[in-house]
């Protein structure tokens, strides 16, 4: 699979929660990224989404990764001084928890009704 099928792949299971859940974040900037730009990052894996949120509890750069183990690890970060710094990471994530797991660190309060 190329990192740009990867990438499609993670981005359509993120917006498997739901269309106005993903737009609350303020999502840009979508990107594919390559095993070779991971090891920039200091993160290993097959490929990756990288994108800007803006949300109401976390606003910065989301990189959700494929490892070998055929699960996700979700990395949220900034960038400082040219390089990726890591604040909270999510490892072996299955492809149905990815959704809940952004939105909870980025933008769900406690007083959310659903």
């Amino acid at each position: 699979m190329s990192t740009k099928e990867i990438a499609k792949t993670i981005q359509q299971q993120i917006f498997a929660i739901g269309f106005p859940i993903v737009m609350s974040w303020g999502p840009s900037d979508y990107k594919s990224v390559s095993e070779k730009v991971l090891k920039d990052f200091k993160v290993e894996g097959m490929g990756a989404l990288k994108f800007q949120v803006s949300g109401m509890k976390f606003k910065g750069i989301v990189l959700v990764v494929l490892n070998f183990m055929d699960t996700y690890d979700i990395y949220f970060g900034k960038v400082e001084k040219n390089e990726f710094k890591i604040e909270k990471t999510f490892e072996n994530i299955y492809c149905d928890q990815l959704g809940t797991i952004i939105d909870e660190y980025v933008e769900k309060q406690d007083n959310y009704r659903f």
